[in-house]
């Protein structure tokens, strides 16, 4: 295990004086120690139209802290804190979210390898049993805390039980900033240079991931702060749109074989940008902005859903 650690500190320390000797290339990874802790602000706002008309819209916003539970040569654990938001999702009232006392907070408990690279949430069965556990006891009290009917109250809990019942689920659908936060780690960026990417991206509760053709680059740099910003661009890719789009008339009980042309004259069109704003030595998120933008055009319905994810750094 020494030699391990040994060689580690010897290749990053060679690491680090390449890329300070070598200016073109921005090396982006963790650098972290056990106890290292930052707080960051999350705003998500997601919005849909149906032939250009809003017809939904949502918004969240809560302060999580990061924790670095734990690091050795091969590995970071890091816990995220924060405050749960499931009872502002389901418009609970403050005196009956006072029957939850254990459920008012919630601990994502995940790895990443020596870089800071995203591994895997550890704890995400004692997520999924947390909201299985909440899901029976809202449904139980429903009445008349609840301003909703009982048909509405238990499709929304189906939904999002479903959504909780897999670690894919937790990690790409509910936790999907912890991914974004992570993507620039562990790769060494050349400036100037833009860099291709094909990326499994989800798109539908309950189904295979998409692919998706992306791009990275450095937009600016500054040395002498090590912080630079990072743009990241991705589109769906058209076979993946295609099967994407069979699968979503399936969802609507219709078989588009049957219809000549159906899946032809749709289209289904995935857009995203992601802006980094990092400092690099050591690895520490300032500001994170994503963006996605979906697009459905079948046969007489047109469908837009935006998804905004903003991750800031509270200075302390």
């Amino acid at each position: 295990m020494r030699s391990c650690i040994a060689f580690f500190i010897v290749f990053f320390n060679a690491l680090q004086a390449q890329c300070q000797a070598d200016t073109s290339f921005i090396p982006i990874a963790a650098y972290w120690e056990k106890g290292d802790s930052f707080d960051f602000r999350i705003t998500k706002v997601k919005r849909s139209w149906q032939d250009r008309e809003l017809v939904r819209e949502d918004s969240i916003q809560y302060i999580a802290q990061f924790l670095v539970k734990d690091a050795d040569s091969l590995s970071y654990t890091i816990e995220w804190t924060f405050k749960n938001g499931f009872f502002d999702l389901l418009g609970l009232p403050w005196d009956s979210r006072e029957k939850f006392p254990a459920y008012q907070t919630i601990r994502v408990i995940y790895k990443t390898d020596e870089f800071g690279t995203f591994i895997g949430i550890q704890n995400w069965r004692d997520i999924s049993r947390m909201i299985n556990d909440l899901t029976d006891e809202v449904f139980r009290v429903k009445s008349p805390d609840v301003g909703i009917s009982t048909g509405d109250l238990k499709k929304t809990l189906e939904q999002l039980r479903s959504v909780y019942s897999t670690q894919r689920g937790i990690e790409q659908l509910v936790f999907s900033e912890l991914l974004r936060m992570h993507f620039p780690f562990g790769k060494r960026y050349k400036r100037g240079e833009i860099y291709k990417y094909t990326e499994q991206i989800p798109i539908m509760v309950n189904s295979e991931p998409a692919t998706g053709n992306g791009i990275i680059f450095i937009r600016k740099a500054r040395l002498d702060k090590q912080r630079c910003e990072l743009v990241q661009q991705m589109i769906i890719h058209p076979d993946s749109a295609e099967k994407m789009l069979t699968k979503y008339f399936h969802s609507m009980g219709m078989n588009p074989q049957a219809i000549p042309g159906t899946v032809n004259n749709s289209t289904l069109e995935v857009n995203e940008e992601n802006i980094y704003d990092y400092y690099y030595f050591p690895g520490i998120p300032v500001k994170l902005s994503a963006t996605r933008e979906t697009r459905i055009n079948v046969m007489d319905d047109r469908i837009r859903h935006t998804e905004m994810t903003l991750i800031e750094q509270i200075q302390p």
